[in-house]
C-alpha cells in the first residue's frame, strides 16, 4: 500500500506541473486493446482509473469512440 501511495502522491505533484495525464496509463492502454470486442459484444465498461482525471480519461475515451466505434457512453 505504501508503493501505492508514493506513485500517487508522485502522479500529483507531476500532474499539477502539466507532466503527468491524471490517469493511470495501464487503464488507458487497456480500454484502447478492448475497444473493438467491447463493441461488437455489446460489454458495458466501468473503470476506475481516472485517478486525478476522471474527466480527462473519460474525454479521450470519449474522442476514441467517436472516431472509430458505435458505443453508447453514459
Amino acid at each position: 500500500m505504501a508503493n501505492l501511495e508514493v506513485n500517487l502522491a508522485n502522479n500529483a505533484e507531476a500532474y499539477h506541473r502539466g507532466e503527468h495525464t491524471g490517469w493511470i496509463p495501464t487503464c488507458w492502454e487497456g480500454i484502447e486493446m478492448s475497444l473493438d470486442i467491447i463493441n461488437v459484444k455489446r460489454i458495458k465498461l466501468v473503470v476506475n482509473g481516472g485517478c486525478l482525471n476522471p474527466k480527462g480519461l473519460a474525454e479521450k475515451t470519449h474522442e476514441m469512440v467517436s472516431k472509430d466505434i458505435r458505443i453508447r457512453e453514459a
